[in-house]
C-alpha cells in the first residue's frame, strides 16, 4: 500500500556501512546491559548466593560463592549483600566494590 506521495508505507533507509555497524553495536550493548545478572546473598548463610532476590540457602537456585565467582558467564555481574545491600561486581573471579 502506498500513501499520497507514492512512497511505500514500509520504508527502511539504506545506511552507510559504518553507520549500520555503529547502530548494531549500540543495540547489542543495550541488550547486554538490560540482561545483566544480579546475584543476591542468601539470608541465612552468607556463603550462598541466588538470582532473583534474597533467599534461604536451602531454596532452589542457590549456589556457593565459589561457584558463582568462578563461572565465566558471571563476569561483570552484580552481587548484592543481604545486611547492608552493598554492591559488588564480579571481575576475574573476585568481588570488587561497584563504582
Amino acid at each position: 500500500m502506498e500513501n499520497r506521495m507514492n512512497v511505500p508505507e514500509v520504508y527502511e533507509p539504506k545506511l552507510p556501512k559504518k553507520v549500520a555497524e555503529y547502530v548494531a553495536k549500540k543495540k547489542a550493548a543495550a541488550e547486554t546491559s538490560e540482561g545483566q545478572t544480579i546475584w543476591y546473598q542468601c539470608v541465612d548463610t552468607p556463603h550462598y548466593w541466588a538470582k532473583g532476590g534474597h533467599k534461604g540457602c536451602e531454596q532452589e537456585g542457590t549456589l556457593q560463592v565459589e561457584a558463582v565467582l568462578t563461572d565465566p558467564n558471571n563476569e561483570g555481574a552484580l552481587m548484592v549483600t543481604f545486611e547492608d545491600n552493598r554492591l559488588f561486581t564480579i571481575q576475574d573471579s573476585a568481588m570488587l566494590p561497584a563504582k
